[in-house]
């Protein structure tokens, strides 16, 4: 019985240590930043191109209008300018939802440098809890990923509602927290 439980603890040990070797936890963090830098170019990028699609439509508007005066086309010009206006309605949506987006990325961004600041203490430990510890944290930062992408989903269908409104809301909770934690 006693060769069986060495086999075993040498079979577990080496297992392991091949588990730290394949996995760089550092590199997989430097990678996973990188990636969210990159996306959140992407993001800013798209953002510019928005506005900048923004800004045109109410030049377009402008124009329109000023033909309006001058023309005797009037229902054609109203039709077209209702149609750029539906436009800049879309605009303006597309543009709250890649701004909260990109908050939602350098809030990531902050977490994964700090991530990567904690982790450069990592030690290689081979029993068996270290590695069930392990694999719950894997677990913890999956779940933590799942719950900012389901935050910004739901950012992106839920109703819009004024800053002001938002801002109310956050009162409210810390206040209501605040209250909780003092009875």
């Amino acid at each position: 019985m006693g060769l069986i439980k060495k086999f075993s603890t040498l079979l577990r040990s080496n297992l392991n240590t091949w588990l730290d070797q394949a996995e760089n936890p550092q590199k997989l963090a430097d990678l996973a930043m990188l990636e969210a830098e990159h996306t959140k170019k992407k993001a800013q990028a798209l953002l510019i191109k928005a506005q900048g699609a923004l800004k045109l439509g109410e030049d377009r508007i402008k124009i329109l209008r000023d033909q309006l005066i001058n023309s005797s086309e009037e229902q054609k010009i109203q039709a077209h300018v209702a149609q750029i206006e539906q436009e800049q309605s879309i605009n303006h949506q597309t543009i709250t939802i890649i701004k909260k987006g990109l908050k939602a990325l350098d809030n990531r961004i902050k977490l994964l440098q700090n991530k990567t600041d904690l982790s450069t203490d990592h030690v290689h430990d081979t029993s068996a809890f270290d590695t069930f510890s392990r694999i719950e944290e894997k677990i913890e930062s999956s779940e933590a990923q799942i719950a900012a992408l389901k935050e910004l989903f739901e950012a992106q269908n839920a109703p819009k509602t004024s800053l002001e409104e938002e801002l109310d809301a956050l009162k409210k909770k810390l206040h209501k927290k605040s209250e909780d934690g003092i009875k």
